[in-house]
């Protein structure tokens, strides 16, 4: 369809198409519980030429916007097995515009707000909202608020760009007042969000997504299930500290490394990143989500949501050299990247698969973010400055509005000027302000340092955590690294011995040749004489550790009459001798009308015919991520709130989800 004409009455919608994989991510996430404030949503803000445009003309340009662009015109619904799918309109009505007198930057920061505040349903709503900021009776600004399934941010130049010459496009393009014809506008320039979801379930790209899945798939299986086992993220305000360090030095110093090293600025920084999270986590293996825009040249002028995490997984032990690390780092990336166009949804499958076979739930919750632009010379790139120099070298300390829990560490960094500016988020449970602004100037240093002494790429990456300054975490006793992971090894063997039929645990680590370590549960208890309470065990620990990052669940359990002495065990616990056995999951009740039962009939649609083992997960029964959603949906209209998607792809025994079901009459 030509975006210059208007679609004819009663034209029949285009057929649809399945979600873009970049796609799949934001309606998978809008399912999730996140505070309204954190949806989703990106503003664009457009000044009207001088001395503003009349209202009709600003409302005629975002119609003819629309028209050019299907993503701001494509719903979002489900069919009825719940699978999602775009429907792009052919008739619609322009948003009723939110208006305000003024023009201030408060009065735009208020426009956005408010335009932001209600909920966009991606199956009946519109992708975007518009607001106008009024001198008079002229529009001064025009301001769209747009969901991210629709956009992401390397398309807003190309918006702002074309509804920039829209608005200074002839009068004579909209003075109609109640439905202004659409003003002249070229074809689009890229592929159509449509088309290329089609080219992604039919084209040569599915190859390119299989190689993805087999890269993430190998790169789970050697993941820390948690970076950072001590955190307790915590939905709510105040729960994350912003630090922003701008340094003119790190600038001048970023562009003559990178010419020294024949590296970019991002593998520079990343390097200087896996340094600092190693140090931070206290683990040798750092693993992290990358934030590009994945503009690939087939969607490089188009409008849409092609941005796709990358997930980089890097060595960093302390023995290994910078040099080492840094090409270590620079390969990471560009394996990561090469292997960034997946579809999400089945990525997120995979992820379930390789939970359940580990027995533990991952928290992908630190991410990279380099901007473009690094490319820039600064005016003296042979003159580095003092990087003790208060005017050369800043931190300071923002309020960061995140209220929900999904991140632990977000960092990213971007030239402004003449310096580099990093800037840290943190969850505060995770680092104090004190070790943020620690870890900053101490990527500071090092870079800086780096690039006055070539020699400096010999130092062990221990030898340059301690000379930097870097914070480090250093776990204590009854802590043992196995699986890749910070186990709290005497928290895990008092959870034993609170499952039913424990009454004694003691853990070891079994070394096996070629292989990592696997952790061992020695137990005793009532158990070691009936083998039928021993398939239960396994289960109910999951149950246990559904809310626990600091424990995971053994890999192998040894039933005993007694406690071995050898080899020494890390950690032994027993039940006191008062606490009576219990089990920790109480059997769904089975009566009709349950909450147990309602979630039962709820999976029955997802999981096929046959009887539903509320003793497995739901992965390890076939269960696919884009039924997830439905699920929850369709317990909800049962009456039952509880679990969440991401509850039910994890490797919890469905027994342990049932049990968070309780009434809801809304």
């Amino acid at each position: 369809m030509s975006a210059e004409a208007e679609p004819p009455p009663g034209a029949p919608p285009a057929p649809p198409a399945p979600l873009m994989w970049s796609q799949e991510m934001y309606w998978y996430i809008y399912r999730m519980p996140l505070p309204e404030v954190d949806s989703v949503k990106t503003a664009l803000c457009v000044p009207a030429p001088h001395p503003g445009v009349s209202q009709a003309t600003a409302l005629a340009a975002v119609r003819s916007l629309m028209l050019r662009h299907e993503a701001l015109r494509t719903l979002c619904p489900t069919d009825a097995h719940g699978i999602p799918f775009q429907s792009v309109r052919t008739e619609f009505e322009v948003p009723v515009p939110l208006r305000r007198q003024g023009d201030d930057p408060a009065d735009i920061r208020a426009v956005i707000d408010e335009l932001a505040g209600p909920r966009l349903d991606q199956a009946v709503d519109l992708p975007l909202r518009v607001g106008l900021t009024l001198h008079g009776d002229q529009v001064a600004t025009v301001v769209l608020l747009l969901n991210h399934i629709a956009v992401d941010k390397a398309s807003a130049p190309i918006l702002t760009e074309d509804l920039t010459r829209l608005l200074d496009a002839p009068a004579t393009c909209a003075e109609a007042a109640v439905r202004p014809a659409p003003c002249p506008a070229e074809a689009p320039r890229g592929l159509q969000p449509a088309e290329q979801a089609r080219r992604q379930a039919l084209g040569s790209q599915t190859v390119l997504g299989a190689r993805a899945l087999r890269y993430w798939e190998e790169v789970l299986r050697e993941l820390p299930a948690a970076p950072f086992p001590w955190s307790a993220p915590a939905a709510g305000a105040e729960h994350y500290h912003q630090a922003v360090l701008r340094s003119r030095p790190l600038l001048t110093a970023l562009h003559r490394l990178g010419r020294r090293e024949r590296s970019s600025a991002c593998d520079l920084l990343a390097t200087a990143f896996c340094l600092a999270l190693s140090a931070l986590s206290g683990n040798s293996r750092v693993a992290f989500k990358m934030n590009f825009s994945n503009r690939f040249p087939e969607v490089r002028q188009s409008v849409g949501c092609f941005f796709q995490e990358a997930l980089v997984h890097v060595e960093a032990p302390g023995r290994a050299t910078v040099g080492e690390l840094a090409a270590r780092t620079q390969q990471r990336l560009l394996a990561g990247s090469r292997h960034a166009r997946y579809s999400y949804l089945d990525c997120r499958d995979t992820r379930a698969r390789v939970e359940a076979a580990r027995g533990l739930s991952f928290r992908l919750a630190t991410s990279f973010d380099c901007a473009d632009g690094w490319d820039q010379r600064p005016a003296t790139v042979d003159g580095i400055a003092n990087p003790a120099s208060e005017e050369e070298s800043s931190l300071s300390r923002r309020t960061c509005e995140w209220q929900d829990d999904y991140n632990d560490l977000f960092f990213r960094s971007y030239p402004q000027d003449d310096a580099a500016v990093l800037d840290l988020v943190v969850h505060t449970s995770v680092a104090g302000r004190a070790e943020t602004g620690r870890l900053l100037h101490g990527m500071e240093r090092f870079l800086i340092a780096w690039a006055e002494d070539p020699r400096l790429a010999a130092a062990t990456v221990t030898e340059a955590v301690e000379r930097f300054a870097l914070p480090v975490t250093r776990y204590g006793d009854g802590w043992v690294l196995v699986d890749h992971c910070w186990v709290d090894a005497a928290a895990l063997a008092r959870l034993l011995c609170a499952v039913d039929g424990v009454t004694a645990a003691a853990l070891v680590v079994r070394e096996r040749p070629g292989h990592a370590p696997v952790l061992v549960a020695q137990v005793t208890g009532p158990g070691a004489r009936r083998p039928e309470l021993r398939p239960d065990l396994r289960a109910a620990l999951l149950t246990a550790l559904r809310r626990r990052r600091d424990v995971v669940c053994p890999h192998e359990f040894v039933w005993c009459e007694r406690l071995p002495q050898s080899p020494a065990p890390i950690a032994t616990a027993h039940r006191p001798a008062t606490d009576n056995a219990r089990p920790l999951v109480n059997a769904p009740s089975g009566e009709p009308g349950s909450p147990e039962q309602r979630f039962v009939t709820a999976l029955a649609a997802a999981l096929g015919p046959g009887p539903v083992d509320l003793d497995a997960c739901y992965a390890e029964q076939g269960g696919r991520a884009v039924l997830a959603a439905a699920v929850i949906e369709r317990l909800e209209q049962l009456g039952c709130a509880g679990p969440t998607p991401d509850d039910l792809l994890g490797p919890w025994p469905l027994r342990s989800l049932a049990a968070l079901c309780t009434p809801h009459p809304e």
